[in-house]
């Protein structure tokens, strides 16, 4: 196994696991009645429900 892969990997393996705390924060300050959709790769997208402001955050 390259150096260059091991370090791919665990930059990979530490982006999720920020993401999935980031993502369990984000979900519990969201007002009910929000949709949240995965493009897997391309990120996620939330959608604030009960605003109608279209702000996203």
């Amino acid at each position: 196994m390259e150096p260059v892969t091991f370090v791919t990997a665990g930059i990979v393996a530490l982006s999720s696991i920020v993401r999935m705390w980031t993502w369990q924060r984000t979900v519990r300050h969201l007002p009910p009645g929000s949709r949240i959709v995965d493009l897997g790769r391309r990120g996620v997208v939330i959608e604030v429900g009960g605003q109608g402001d279209g702000a996203s955050r």
